[in-house]
């Protein structure tokens, strides 16, 4: 009996020792185990915020690029535009010279034509007096002739009339070419001043289209795309980004969700 409790005991105590091994591998085993997911977890982190650091090293590369080409672009375009301003300037003083030595041209031809109109108003009234005078001496004449012939009165009554008519129609025709010449100078005038202010309402427009085309046709246009462009790799470079850090993130979760799952189809002894 005293046997087979020694026995018993001393199985007891292997029981107990083989346990204790079995304990001890397996704590070490856990621990092994668990070094090696973190140092790949660790070894993953480094490799995803390397990848960031990569990404963030390009992404700032591409960006101070693009803004050195993008401040290229703007002073080319700022250097373009005081050229085509130069230009403008230069060309818009030509244009003002050339307006106002063609003002000064209509002007001078408007002076003369005036100084001509004016005489031959003036010649046209000198002349009026005359043609008066003329008249008074043909009725002069037709009363010396009225007198000569009055005896003949009744055979010369129709000769009369015509040389009344006559009269009447000369005095008639010298009002009315006067008029005409009056008016003709006035109508002259005015078309005149009508065609200066056309002329220098056509070359204002001119003026104007040519100055706002310019102002136009300039390289916004250009600037905009590269700002877009700029703006678009910025976006896209982000995306890869926040597109790595979700990866490190979900592998984490699934490296930290295998080792409870391991645990918990192991067990837990002695932690």
């Amino acid at each position: 009996m005293n046997y087979l409790i020694i026995i018993l005991f001393i199985t007891h105590l292997i029981v107990l020792y083989q346990l204790r091994s079995y304990i001890k591998a397996y704590k070490k085993n856990n621990h092994n185990y668990i070094n090696r997911e973190l140092q790949k977890i660790n070894t993953s982190f480094s490799s995803g915020i390397n990848t960031i650091n990569q990404n963030i090293k390009t992404f700032s590369q591409n960006t101070l690029s693009d803004f050195d080409q993008l401040q290229k672009i703007t002073n080319n375009f700022n250097y373009d535009q005081k050229k085509k301003f130069n230009e403008l300037t230069s060309f818009i003083k030509a244009d003002y010279k050339s307006y106002t030595e063609l003002l000064k041209v209509n002007n001078d031809l408007l002076s003369i034509l005036l100084e001509k109109t004016k005489e031959n108003i003036t010649e046209n009234h000198k002349l009026k007096p005359l043609l008066q005078d003329s008249s008074q001496e043909l009725e002069k004449v037709y009363g010396k002739i009225k007198q000569l012939i009055s005896s003949y009165e009744k055979s010369l009554s129709d000769l009369k009339d015509e040389v009344e008519n006559t009269l009447m129609a000369i005095e008639d025709n010298i009002d009315t070419k006067i008029k005409q010449v009056t008016a003709k100078g006035e109508k002259t005038i005015s078309d005149s001043i009508e065609v200066g202010k056309d002329a220098i309402h056509n070359i204002t427009e001119e003026t104007n289209t040519k100055l706002k085309r310019v102002l136009k046709e300039n390289q916004i246009k250009l600037l905009t795309d590269q700002v877009q462009s700029v703006e678009k790799i910025m976006k896209t470079n982000l995306l890869e980004i926040n597109k790595t850090i979700e990866n490190l993130d979900e592998s984490f979760l699934n490296k930290l969700k295998t080792i409870k799952v391991s645990k918990d189809k192991k067990g837990f002894f002695g932690f």
